[in-house]
């Protein structure tokens, strides 16, 4: 239907009334969307993955190798007991508490409440996509994102997290 039709269909019956309804809920949700993508927010979690990963890149050599990336999980075990618990990584990380569990359970694969070494390894393996034993940015950046649209998805189809 051509933007010139619209002002036609919308003054005829109800089913067609319907349609132009669902045709601008349509055009609606288009428009948010790509709006929605470019909002301050987004390039805000760009800027601060990057920050993230140029913070894991010890040696500046523009990949997070498994010591790196292990390394800047555990700065956040406070107790220094080995585990990474919801608390510490709150504290650590400093986002929203809802956020922080989500991506928090996302680390933890074997669901036992805390991030220990065989989480970590987990997590550098999924994020190592071209198995170079090292990050690179744009593999951190990809994996990053795809882990937040995956809770993102989780947050909308589920009931709140808490």
């Amino acid at each position: 239907m051509s933007l010139h039709n619209h002002k036609k269909c919308c003054a005829l019956s109800y089913p067609t009334t319907f349609s132009c309804m669902m045709l601008k809920l349509a055009t609606l949700l288009i428009v948010l969307t790509v709006v929605s993508c470019q909002t301050p927010s987004t390039l805000k979690v760009a800027k601060d993955i990057e920050a993230f990963f140029k913070a894991m890149d010890k040696d500046v050599d523009g990949k997070a190798s498994y010591p790196e990336f292990y390394n800047s999980i555990y700065a956040m075990d406070s107790d220094k007991n080995g585990k990474v618990i919801l608390r510490e990584y709150i504290a650590g990380t400093n986002p929203s508490p809802e956020i922080a569990r989500a991506v928090f359970n996302y680390f933890d694969s074997d669901v036992d409440g805390h991030l220990d070494e065989d989480d970590i390894k987990v997590t550098f393996n999924q994020y190592d996509v071209n198995r170079d034993r090292g990050i690179s940015l744009a593999e951190f950046s990809t994996s990053f994102e795809c882990m937040l649209s995956v809770i993102r998805q989780n947050f909308v189809t589920s009931k709140p997290i808490g």
